[in-house]
């Protein structure tokens, strides 16, 4: 029992280690499987679900504890290499699918908002502005408080003056 034990102690952070550099080797293959298919078919459903894969598998790496810095550096790249995509999305799935365009408005504000994205120098447009709001306001209506204020703060502390008071009042109710 003892030397079970003590196996699994040793085991248990190489297995873990292994796990998310395959993961981290997954958001990668996904992502080469996104950009094979935007390349063959154009924008499309199915490709779009491959970059939302690869995203999450990113996000899963870079939120672990258990991820070496090795391994976050990895994601974040691969993060980097994917936020203008993530835009893309949004705009594909205008007037298509309202819930994968918020789906992706998400992504591409939590990415921004990620504090291990800080120093990623991603190159931001008014998309973020517009973004950050609109899923602030999908928090607020679905009365998901914590998530709705994390998103209004997000968005007031853009400094853009558009809709300012309407963040305020989603925040004050």
């Amino acid at each position: 029992i003892f030397l079970k034990r003590l196996l699994l102690v040793i085991v248990s952070p190489l297995l873990t280690t292994l796990l998310f550099a395959q993961s981290v080797d997954e958001g990668k293959k996904i992502h080469a499987e996104y950009v094979s298919s935007k390349s063959a078919y154009g924008e499309s459903v199915t490709a779009y679900t491959l970059l939302y894969k690869a995203y999450s598998n990113y996000m899963q790496v870079l939120n672990s504890s258990a991820s070496s810095a090795f391994e976050k550096s990895q994601s974040k790249e691969g993060l980097v290499r994917i936020f203008d995509d993530i835009c893309k999305a949004v705009y594909y799935f205008d007037r298509k699918d309202l819930n994968r365009q918020r789906q992706f408005m998400t992504a591409y504000a939590d990415i921004y908002l990620h504090e291990e994205m800080e120093n990623a120098q991603l190159q931001l447009d008014d998309n973020y502005y517009v973004f950050v709001y609109e899923v602030a306001r999908k928090y607020y209506e679905t009365k998901q408080w914590e998530l709705a204020i994390h998103y209004i703060e997000a968005f007031i502390n853009t400094g853009v003056s558009v809709k300012r008071k309407d963040a305020f009042l989603y925040m004050g109710d």
